[in-house]
């Protein structure tokens, strides 16, 4: 017991993964309850106390809080109900319906109650990410660097602070997924029981986490086929076994995680419609569905009328392609990759897509104005240059190699990591979604954990390893990663890779830069006798005097003294008061622009009248 204990606290990688951890924590903490973003208002005043309402008054219709569901972030960050039990009351004035006002005082405090606990469970999970990357892959270095790179991934880090389901789904989803690898490579029950907690958690929190099941599936076949040539070609039982055991794998995860949805959810019980709509009937998922499900009925009957043989035929003839097949998943992500940077960093040059904003709230505009090829090219955008370019360099650089090398003992999880990106992609495009770097929260930690595999490739050079360590690496990786972290704060969940040109946003402000400009406004005399207009949140909470977020308005009763304007609002509202002030050239009294970018601002404007 000593030894094992000696083994877990003395192992030079365990300790090298608490530099990224406490510096997660460092800038993680940082500014943590300076902001307040869009949306987080629903969750903390509404829905956060309607489900644990439901949970204590045993009202099991309470507990269906909303079509996300976003039932894990009320579980979790619901522990701030332990020192604040209304917080609507505390916080909000009510005073006029037209004037949003607050207790300034209070509102830091009362958002740290509820964002600490997902930024701490984050912190608490990448131990989690360590080990299971390290089981799945046998290679304690590829898993402290893809732990590294995700503590200190700004856009992760950045969105770990926020009272938001998406918070918590890709820290889900992707240890759902590394868990079915160990499904995949072992078939022991711990990791059957571990992808069931975190595909339960994952649908749970956002409904977009069914796209596990498409996964999986397709890990499963992508595994077969990897293994063919080797186990199964000449072996039909072997091939039947094998489905079998995956199948009732799928099978039990699905049961499993579906369970856990009804459990932490009472009213699916009650209405078994929400657990249709959380899982197979999610948006997007249910059009693919009847053709997953009719697949695996076909495997099914396969599998046990007739022995396998159709399965068998078919690997069989896709196992003389299969260098091809690989090689074309692998090289279409390495393609669409290198076009979509290419393109923004020679100023669209290669495809013009500038008539396309990409903050456009316009469906017609991005699903008319664009064939499938540009709606692919338009979400790829924020994804890459989302990204660290150490984090980017090398994905590009594994991609290569894997193009060129035919045995890298890496392939499967990158070819199912290439397919996971092809299938969620392709996805969005069929359905017409324009994604921002919220929507791709959920690749990013495989993206990490792809570059980690790349970093691992180079080191394997002997005349690399002459001059440098494995744990030299680590902490010149930590130090480059902590820079993007750096200079991106306290903004992370705003960060651009300084790849991208200047001119060019992957995000808007999205409520960030609110409470700089309430300092501002509150160093004004009489603060409290001033009224301004805001076309998004951030502001009003630490803002002193009155706000007012509606367009329309009583303008006699409430005479505007300042606008507060960001790129998030201008795209949302056509608001004659923002015309006039562009339509006049009017000098912004304060600014903010962040990252340093043109396109992501928050500005204030005094009226003239």
């Amino acid at each position: 017991m000593k030894n094992k204990i000696k083994r877990i606290f003395f192992n030079k990688v365990n300790l090298l993964l608490i530099i990224p951890i406490i510096l997660y924590i460092l800038f993680g903490s940082f500014h943590i309850t300076k902001f307040v973003t869009t949306d987080e208002q629903y969750w903390v005043y509404d829905r956060i106390p309607k489900y644990w309402s439901g949970v204590k008054k045993l009202k099991a219709k309470n507990t269906h809080i909303n079509d996300k569901p976003g039932v894990s972030l009320a579980i979790f960050s619901g522990s701030a109900l332990l020192f604040e039990n209304n917080p609507t009351a505390n916080h909000k004035i009510e005073e006029d319906k037209n004037l949003d006002k607050y207790k300034v005082d209070y509102t830091e405090k009362l958002h740290l109650y509820f964002r600490l606990p997902i930024f701490l469970l984050i912190g608490i999970l990448s131990i989690f990410i360590f080990w299971i990357i390290k089981k799945v892959t046998e290679n304690e270095w590829i898993a402290l660097w893809s732990t590294s790179l995700i503590l200190l991934y700004p856009i992760l880090l950045g969105i770990s602070r926020i009272v938001n389901p998406d918070a918590l789904l890709w820290a889900f989803v992707f240890s759902a997924a590394m868990s079915y690898f160990g499904v995949i490579k072992y078939n022991e029950k711990k990791y059957i029981f571990l992808t069931i907690l975190f595909t339960g958690m994952a649908l749970l929190t956002k409904y977009v986490g069914n796209i596990l099941f498409p996964f999986f599936i397709a890990t499963m076949l992508l595994h077969y086929f990897f293994n063919f040539e080797e186990k199964f070609k000449n072996n039909q039982n072997d091939s039947i076994k094998y489905f079998k055991k995956q199948l009732v794998s799928i099978l039990l995860i699905f049961i499993g995680s579906s369970l856990l949805f009804c459990i932490l959810m009472p009213a699916a019980i009650f209405k078994p419609k929400f657990i249709y709509q959380g899982t197979l009937g999610a948006p997007g998922f249910d059009m693919i569905f009847p053709s997953i499900l009719a697949m695996l009925i076909i495997m099914l009957f396969d599998v046990v009328a007739l022995k396998g043989k159709i399965i068998h035929k078919i690997f069989g003839f896709l196992n003389k392609i299969k260098g091809g097949i690989i090689k074309s998943i692998n090289g279409i992500v390495f393609g669409f990759l290198l076009l979509t940077f290419v393109n923004w960093i020679l100023h669209h040059k290669i495809i013009d897509l500038t008539r396309i904003p990409i903050s456009t709230r316009s469906k017609e505009l991005f699903i008319d104005g664009t064939n499938f090829f540009e709606k692919i090219i338009l979400d790829l955008f924020p994804f890459i240059f989302t990204m660290t370019p150490i984090v980017f360099l090398f994905l590009m650089f594994i991609l290569i190699v894997i193009l060129y090398k035919k045995n890298h003992p890496y392939l499967f999880y990158v070819t199912s990591i290439s397919s996971l990106m092809i299938m969620f992609f392709v996805g969005a495009a069929m359905a017409g979604i324009l994604f921002s770097p919220r929507y791709d929260m959920i690749l990013f930690p495989f993206t990490a954990f792809l570059a980690a595999i790349g970093i691992y490739e180079l080191y394997q050079r002997k005349s690399i390893q002459r001059f440098i360590k494995p744990a030299t690496i680590s902490l010149l990786l930590v130090f480059i990663a902590s820079l993007s972290l750096w200079f991106s704060k306290p903004f992370y969940y705003n960060y651009a890779s300084s790849l991208l040109p200047q001119e060019y946003t992957t995000n808007n402000t999205w409520g960030f830069g609110g409470y700089e400009a309430a300092q501002y406004l509150n160093s004004l005399p009489d603060v409290e006798d001033i009224t301004v207009w805001v076309d998004y949140r951030g502001t009003c909470e630490f803002f002193k005097g009155n706000c007012i977020r509606d367009i329309k308005f009583d303008e006699e009763k409430h005479k505007i003294n300042y606008y507060v304007l960001t790129r998030r609002g201008q795209s949302r509202y056509n608001f004659r008061h923002i015309n006039n002030l562009q339509t006049l050239g009017i000098e912004p009294s304060w600014e903010l622009l962040i990252g340093d970018r043109p396109e992501n601002f928050i500005k204030i404007f005094k009226n003239k009248n």
